[in-house]
Parts: C-alpha cells; structure tokens; sequence
C-alpha cells in the first residue's frame, strides 16, 4: 500500500475558519525544507504539523511522533486521533499541535502513523538563533 500521508507542513499554529478553510500561522516550510531557529532550545516550543493525504473512504486513526535523528528517542508524540475520510477523492488534512523541548540543535522527524503503521516521515532542521546568525554571516 502507497503512503496515505504526502506532506507535512510545519508552522506555530493553525486556525480553521468557518468556511473550511485554514490560517496558517508562523510558516516554518513542508518538511523536508524546514528550518526552525529557537533563541532557547531548553524552552517547551508548540510547533503545529499539518498532515495532508489520500485515503479510501472510511475511519483512519492518526498519530504523530517527534524523533531525534542522532539518537532515535521519541521527545513527542500525540495519541491517536480517529478521522472519517468521506467521498470519492478521499482528501484529508489533520493538524496536530505539540508542546515539547528539543534539547539540542539538530536534525528531527516527524514521523505519523495510520492504524499503527508507520506511513510517513518528515524530516526538518532545528537550529539555536546564536549559531544560525554566526553560519548567516
């Protein structure tokens, strides 16, 4: 089976309208083109993840987990969130927001799952706002 997931979109906050359609907020890019600078990478940051797919019609259950590439530890995760998918082309966005702490500079993934199978990766770039002005420069 193909992914259902095909893209992961990184921003600070996503707000629905009344129209369906939704304001995205602190654009950070569409993995894997995302670079986060934090002044504190101790801090707790909310990052929001907009997961965007194609499913048959029917239930699916979603998750999320955050990974540190380097070591492979899980630093987030979300509970499952159950969806309807409905109608012929079977498009649906899920926002998941997280409030977590880094902990370091780095390469992270943001991995989801549907009905408990890995089905996407999104990998994006976290960098401290010091060391990002020294590499600008």
């Amino acid at each position: 089976m193909s992914s259902q997931i095909q893209a992961c979109l990184v921003c600070d906050m996503i707000r629905p309208e009344l129209n369906g359609k939704l304001i995205i907020l602190g654009f950070f890019g569409i993995c894997p083109n995302v670079q986060i600078t934090l002044a504190a990478l101790d801090q707790p940051t909310p990052l929001t993840f907009l997961l965007s797919g194609r499913a048959n019609p029917g239930q699916l259950g979603i998750a999320l987990q955050l990974v540190d590439v380097r070591s492979q530890q899980v630093i987030a995760s979300t509970l499952e969130m159950r969806i309807a998918v409905e109608g012929a082309g079977g498009v649906f966005n899920i926002v998941q927001t997280l409030l977590f702490t880094f902990g370091r500079a780095g390469e992270f993934e943001a991995r989801c799952f549907v009905n408990g199978v890995r089905d996407y990766s999104g990998f994006f770039q976290v960098a401290r706002q010091d060391d990002h002005s020294r590499n600008v420069r």
